[in-house]
């Protein structure tokens, strides 16, 4: 049950709010998320006279991220 809300959670100063309410729900779906990580190089003392360098890197891909928001008894509010 996605507006469940307790006597206790609804009192004044609980650090839920009315922005936190409205954002129970929430969903955002990614397809794909590429991170490329390069260094910028720089090897100087490591460089072999003749040979070609390329700075080190990473890349990480992600799949189908799904985020979504509960609400204050942490209950997901996914359908």
């Amino acid at each position: 049950m996605c507006s469940a809300t307790s006597s206790a959670a609804t009192s004044k100063g609980s650090g839920y709010g009315f922005a936190d309410k409205i954002s129970d729900g929430m969903t955002i779906q990614i397809h794909t998320v590429n991170l490329l990580l390069e260094t910028r190089g720089g090897g100087g003392a490591r460089r072999k006279v003749g040979a070609t360098w390329a700075p080190p890197m990473a890349s990480i891909t992600i799949h189908n991220l799904s985020l979504y928001t509960t609400n204050e008894s942490w209950q997901s509010c996914k359908s």
